[in-house]
């Protein structure tokens, strides 16, 4: 006969397995397609958390090197105006170029490092739950260019998605703390 810690333990099995059945892969494929996901410390059932960054440079187009390698061609210039309320009597309005990092902003070469690395997504993206919680009254309006494409972003701390996106470009919003 089971005891009940191994019967609990088969029926949270059946459900994770019966919840994970419905899941696809990312390309629309039959579930079960692909192997088992793995958060980054390896752990076999989470999903890493999505990347907000594309999956190519804005505006590049590949060119043909010598040789007949291809790579990517250059991609416009970054200069965006980075306007933050921090909602402690603490207003900043900062310019920024990347490629060489430059302008006013305090430390650019983090802030281009964070946008290479996280991109400006709008958030959620469609069909993204969000936890409900409250992050904190900082806003933020990010205008320009980046890397030659036209942005016109709000951020703010208003739900778990966004509290993630802000943390992501804290390097850009924040770059003292």
């Amino acid at each position: 006969m089971r005891t009940r810690p191994a019967l609990l333990a088969g029926a949270l099995t059946l459900a994770a397995a019966l919840a994970l059945a419905g899941c696809g892969d990312e390309d629309g494929g039959t579930p079960g397609s692909a192997a088992p996901a793995t958060s980054g410390s390896g752990e076999p059932g989470l999903s890493p958390a999505p990347s907000t960054t594309p999956s190519a440079t804005p505006g590049a187009t590949a060119s043909t090197a010598p040789g007949g390698a291809s790579s990517p061609a250059p991609a416009g210039p970054t200069r965006l105006q980075v306007q933050v309320d921090l909602a402690t009597s603490m207003e900043y309005d900062w310019r920024l170029t990347c490629d060489p990092p430059g302008g006013d902003h305090p430390r650019p070469a983090d802030a281009c490092a964070a946008l290479a690395a996280y991109g400006l997504d709008e958030v959620p993206a469609a069909g993204q739950a969000c936890t409900e919680q409250f992050g904190g009254p900082e806003t933020a309006r990010v205008r320009g260019t980046l890397a030659g494409e036209p942005v016109d972003l709000r951020l703010d701390r208003t739900d778990g998605c966004h509290i993630a996106q802000w943390s992501q470009l804290r390097p850009l919003l924040q770059p003292t703390t």
